[in-house]
């Protein structure tokens, strides 16, 4: 396990695949985030997924360093892709006390430095989400990332004919169930198929574009699938300028 202490009053620690968590500190992980989203049904998100912590491949995690209470978490693994794979954000989640604090940036950014580390630059990463700040988490990123490619792109009428057809093969090697809505990125029924009542609003996020697509497009039972395709001269970029 990885560990990184910071001054702002958290802790973050990242463990890969082969990792060996007793039964009590899984559930003290729900636990904690539970308690810290109290709006939010976490034991059900947990619950509808058992093994879930044996799923993951890469987990970081953010700890109080007051009360060490689990405050934040990302869970990713690599699933297999045509001849490659794509790096699958299975669970993001923080504390209420800490929205809009630095902590759900500094956590997307000591993972990602792990996930280099552990199994290099993945070129595809890719999430399903309800929520629009995670979205925009996606956009901004892949924004500043020379060369990288981001799907669905909220601010065209019609997305490429490229990345649509990728973010078609993409939903459907997750789940043959799963459909796609290629010009909005939506996902009917996916929110509900995983956790339906996981979410007791929509979070907004700084984007007003962002904001009104989700609002205009995505009901409660829904998510709308993010992609973000890096290049091989991306990694320099992303080393010293995202994750550094």
């Amino acid at each position: 396990m990885n560990s990184q202490e910071n001054s702002a009053g958290w802790d973050l620690d990242y463990s890969a695949v082969g990792r060996s968590f007793p039964e009590s500190f899984k559930a003290k992980i729900v636990a904690d985030l539970q308690q810290g989203m109290p709006e939010y049904d976490v034991n059900q998100y947990f619950g509808n997924q058992p093994g879930i912590f044996e799923i993951y491949e890469h987990l970081a995690l953010a700890i109080d360093s007051n009360t060490e209470k689990v405050v934040g978490i990302i869970g990713a693994k690599s699933l297999p892709f045509g001849s490659s794979s794509f790096l699958y954000l299975w669970t993001a989640m923080i504390a209420d006390e800490y929205r809009g604090s630095a902590l759900f940036k500094k956590l997307n950014q000591f993972f990602l430095k792990n996930v280099i580390q552990a199994i290099g630059m993945p070129k595809l990463i890719v999430a399903k989400t309800y929520n629009p700040v995670v979205y925009n988490m996606f956009r901004v990123m892949s924004s500043r990332v020379p060369s990288a490619r981001f799907y669905p792109d909220l601010r065209v009428d019609v997305q490429s004919a490229d990345m649509a057809a990728l973010a078609v093969e993409i939903v459907h090697s997750l789940s043959k169930d799963l459909v796609l809505d290629v010009n909005t990125g939506v996902i009917p029924g996916g929110q509900s198929s995983v956790a339906p009542n996981f979410f007791p609003k929509m979070d907004m996020s700084s984007d007003e574009v962002t904001n009104a697509h989700f609002i205009k497009h995505v009901t409660y039972s829904d998510q709308i699938l993010c992609v973000v395709m890096l290049q091989p001269d991306s990694e320099w970029f992303v080393k010293e300028k995202i994750i550094r």
